[in-house]
């Protein structure tokens, strides 16, 4: 859908698909809805926000895993959340290991951090100027990677190539006999938030890092 008469009702629809599965992890806000239709989204060229593209195309599409929250900031704050490990279940999420291992080269991780516009206890003759946060993923070896900022100012986006080889060597080749060992050691990976100025007494932020695999073929054309 390239134009707003298809792309309107297409986003409703993955947002409401979105709202249905977040709701199986018991949260239901549209603050969650929001940060995961941009982290649904492919990156295009610009890696931020486009007008002509906006944040890039929906893709719904399985497989990975994910972790995601929300984080109430004051100004000054700077919080760290732990990425924990994970299986070859969790990984896979439906694909078959030797997809994974073919293809190992093409995931990568991304994150996204969406925050709005003014907190909601903003008081009355509070300026427009929107808040200013920052995102950054540590990676296991001490290395950071820092988000860039769309021209939109109210959220952030970042994507690393290849995060599972770069967290762990390949799997054993045991199909699903190790899918409950671990494949991925993302233990000592880190989200970084921090809010150095904050329009307001307390901002709420949500946040999501994804593993993604590549995408899918594109269909034929007709």
């Amino acid at each position: 859908a390239s134009r707003t008469s298809g792309a309107a009702p297409g986003a409703t629809g993955a947002a409401l698909l979105l709202r249905n599965w977040i709701a199986t992890w018991g949260v239901d806000e549209p603050g969650s809805v929001h940060s995961w239709m941009l982290a649904s989204a492919r990156p295009h060229s610009t890696g931020g926000f486009d007008v002509g593209e906006g944040a890039g195309w929906l893709d719904l599409a399985g497989g990975g895993w994910s972790w995601f929250g929300r984080v109430d900031l004051t100004e000054g704050d700077e919080l760290e959340v732990p990425l924990e490990d994970l299986t070859w279940r969790e990984v896979l999420g439906g694909l078959e290991q030797a997809t994974v291992e073919s293809t190992i080269d093409q995931w990568t991780l991304e994150a996204v951090l969406w925050w709005g516009g003014l907190p909601e206890n903003a008081a009355a003759n509070a300026t427009t100027e929107p808040s200013e946060l920052k995102l950054t993923i540590v990676a296991g070896d001490g290395s950071e990677a820092e988000a860039v900022s769309p021209e939109s100012g109210v959220w952030k986006r970042l994507s690393m190539p290849d995060p599972i080889s770069k967290a762990t060597l390949h799997a054993p080749r045991c199909g699903a006999d190790c899918w409950g060992q671990k494949a991925v050691g993302f233990g000592d990976w880190r989200v970084r938030i921090g809010a150095p100025f904050v329009n307001g007494e307390k901002l709420a932020a949500y946040w999501v890092v994804r593993i993604r695999p590549p995408a899918p073929p594109a269909p034929p054309a007709p």
